[in-house]
């Protein structure tokens, strides 16, 4: 199953107002499926900025690892 979890922070500098949204987004097996070891990070920040994505790995199991 793939999971999506999502956050936003919201910071104000004198009069610009900045909200930060993170995506990370994995498959719960991880590497247990060399397929789905795969995660995915998204930042974006309001309209100001291009979003960024960083790609790495998800290891899945119960001593959760993620690496980017």
């Amino acid at each position: 199953m793939q999971v999506t979890a999502s956050g936003a922070l919201t910071s104000t500098y004198g009069k610009i107002k900045v909200v930060e949204t993170y995506t990370f987004t994995f498959w719960n097996v991880g590497a247990y499926s060399t397929m789905h070891a795969k995660a995915r990070l998204k930042v974006s920040f309001s309209k100001l900025f291009d979003s960024h994505v960083i790609e790495g790995t998800f290891s899945g199991g119960q001593m959760v690892l993620s690496a980017f």
